[in-house]
């Protein structure tokens, strides 16, 4: 019964428009490119040892922090190029008219308007909230396997 009456709601609220969208979308475009040279030059920059006595005292430690971090920070990066690539995508498809209307700010899964403030702070979805929730719980029931 709950879910109804989200459903419910969610039709009630007023649609964002493509150009709404347009401003959210190159506005994390921007902070986005700005995160991906942050990170590409941490990158490139090399990585330091922490300086603590437990990994002064065994270099294998050390070692391994050290794999550990160039590992995360490589993911952080590609995370931060593939939010980019998705952002550019949609930002794309709206000023070339792929992305019609009535599609942008419409759930693809249930057809549910997606709420603004969702919109404002993911303008890339393409899913609202109970739908991604359930997408992201199929996976990781996949994931468990």
């Amino acid at each position: 019964m709950p879910m109804q009456k989200s459903v419910a709601v969610a039709r009630t609220q007023e649609k964002v428009t493509r150009e709404e969208g347009l401003l959210w979308l190159k506005e994390k475009e921007k902070r986005l490119l700005a995160d991906c040279a942050g990170a590409n030059r941490f990158l490139s920059e090399g990585i330091q040892a922490p300086d603590d006595k437990a990994h002064r005292t065994d270099p294998g430690d050390s070692a391994n922090v050290l794999y550990v971090s160039a590992l995360s920070r490589e993911d952080h990066s590609l995370q931060l190029s593939r939010a980019l690539h998705k952002v550019q995508q949609v930002i794309r498809w709206i000023q070339d008219g792929s992305l019609e209307e009535d599609d942008y700010g419409a759930c693809r899964e249930c057809g549910d308007i997606i709420p603004r403030g969702r919109l404002e702070i993911f303008p890339e979805t393409f899913q609202c909230t109970p739908c991604k929730a359930r997408e992201e719980k199929i996976k990781l029931a996949g994931k468990k396997r």
